[in-house]
C-alpha cells in the first residue's frame, strides 16, 4: 500500500467517524431537549383494519395533502403516475426477450383513466409487443427493443 493510498484511507475513515459522532451528538441533543408544548394529534384508528385503511388512504391517495392543497395533490399524483409508467417501461430490461410498450394502447388506457372513460387495458402487464427488424443505412439489421 502506497503512502498516498494510506493517507486517503485515513481521511475516509476520519470523515466517517466525524459524521457518526456529529450525528449521534445531534440525536442526543434532540432526545434530551424538553418539549414545552403538547401537540394535539388527530384521532388515530385503534384496530388493525382501521390502521390499514388509513395507511392505504395516505399512501395511495395522499388524503391529507388533498385536504390541505389540491394543486400540489394533483401535481404529486401526476408525478407518481408518471413514475409508475417509467418503472413499467424499464421492466423490459429485466427480461430475456426484450419487449416494447405499445405506446398507442398505453396512451389510450391512460387517457381513459384521466377522462373517466373506460378503455381496454393493454394485453399484458408488460404490454407484449412483437419485435420488428429495421435495415440501417449501412445495410445492417437492427432489432428495436
Amino acid at each position: 500500500m502506497s503512502g498516498l493510498t494510506l493517507v486517503f484511507t485515513i481521511i475516509g475513515y476520519l470523515a466517517i467517524a466525524i459524521f457518526l459522532v456529529g450525528f449521534m451528538a445531534g440525536a442526543w441533543k434532540y432526545a434530551t431537549t424538553p418539549a414545552p408544548l403538547k401537540i394535539p394529534l388527530t384521532p388515530a384508528p385503534v384496530g388493525r383494519t382501521g390502521i390499514v385503511c388509513r395507511m392505504a388512504q395516505e399512501v395511495g391517495l395522499f388524503k391529507s395533502l388533498f385536504n390541505s392543497n389540491k394543486t400540489i395533490w394533483i401535481a404529486g399524483y401526476l408525478f407518481q403516475l408518471t413514475l409508475v409508467l417509467v418503472l413499467i417501461k424499464h421492466t423490459r430490461f429485466f427480461f430475456k426477450s426484450f419487449v416494447r410498450a405499445d405506446i398507442i394502447s398505453v396512451r389510450k388506457f391512460v387517457m381513459g383513466l384521466i377522462t373517466f372513460s373506460p378503455q381496454a387495458m393493454p394485453g399484458d402487464i408488460i404490454f407484449k409487443m412483437k419485435r420488428t427488424k429495421h435495415v440501417g443505412a449501412a445495410g445492417q439489421i437492427a432489432c428495436e427493443a
